[in-house]
């Protein structure tokens, strides 16, 4: 039976880049993968542009949604009969920031995230966490201890200089990312749907911009997505998950631009995590086409 499978994540999460690295290595194989395309796709132009863009080291631009709506590649293993389709709605994370943080999505969306088998779940480490360091947030306590004492000393509050006159009133659109996955992959189990046990690989992109690098992807996720790591490590029965860290592009644009165009394009992605071989992004596709039965 053909998998079912879906790429998603948050605005400029790495998600164009990857497809676009993954759509060349699939059509032209001029590195060693674990699946080949059966079929082009729907939306072939499309990704063309994309890989073109990849391909000359240019930055990879998403475009407007209704381009790029409900894009799908069909693989199937290359020492095996298993096949997958693998979708992508919104290129720019739009499909997904809406339901984590209003609980509405389209009939299509719904109906798909309540068919698929597994998920491709992208976070961009060149991306700052969504936490704060104690010692802010003890800055931000002293602005709400002056706040209150103007208050008892009838002091009208925001008089004084240190109180932030640009406050923002808070929009759900505008969440931090990490609370907006975790919601998407609760989302996928509540009800009115049935929970079930589902692979997800997480997909850290710009992994050459990790400082630390070589560290293991899964230490890095514990240390910078603590929130996301503590769902799946409480919810082992409804997520079967990886961690894999990925640079699609293989360098920083525009500093390494000309060096990257001096490499065999497939070449250039490097993947780590879980044995995968250094230019394979299929890798966490083939996992994810495994059975949870």
């Amino acid at each position: 039976m053909k998998r079912k499978l879906i790429i998603a994540g948050m605005p400029e999460s790495g998600k164009s880049t990857f497809i676009a690295a993954l759509r060349h290595l699939l059509v032209h194989q001029d590195v060693r993968t674990k699946l080949v395309a059966t079929r082009l796709s729907d939306a072939e132009g499309h990704l063309n542009r994309l890989e073109q863009e990849w391909i000359a080291c240019e930055k990879v631009e998403r475009t407007k949604q209704t381009v790029e709506e409900w894009v799908s590649l069909f693989v199937k293993q290359v020492d095996g009969s298993q096949e997958a389709v693998l979708m992508i709605p919104d290129f720019s994370g739009e499909a997904f920031r809406r339901p984590a943080a209003t609980g509405h999505c389209s009939e299509a969306v719904a109906s798909m995230l309540q068919e698929i088998d597994g998920m491709l779940l992208f976070t961009n480490a060149d991306r700052g966490a969504d936490d704060i360091r104690l010692e802010q947030f003890a800055g931000l306590l002293d602005e709400a201890i002056d706040a209150s004492e103007d208050l008892v000393e009838g002091v009208p509050v925001g008089s004084k200089e240190s109180v932030n006159e640009d406050v923002v009133p808070f929009e759900p659109l505008n969440m931090p990312e990490e609370p907006l996955l975790v919601e998407i992959l609760q989302i996928l189990n509540r009800p009115p749907r049935a929970p079930r046990k589902r692979m997800l690989a997480i997909i850290v992109s710009a992994w050459d911009e990790v400082q630390d690098n070589p560290a293991e992807p899964e230490e890095w996720l514990r240390q910078h997505r603590p929130m996301l790591w503590q769902y799946l490590r409480s919810n082992t029965t409804l997520w079967e998950s990886r961690v894999y860290g990925v640079s699609a592009q293989g360098g920083r644009l525009p500093q390494d631009k000309v060096a990257l165009q001096c490499t065999i394009p497939g070449q250039r992605v490097q993947i780590v995590g879980h044995q995968a071989q250094p230019h394979d992004l299929t890798d966490p596709i083939d996992w994810l086409m495994a059975s949870t039965e």
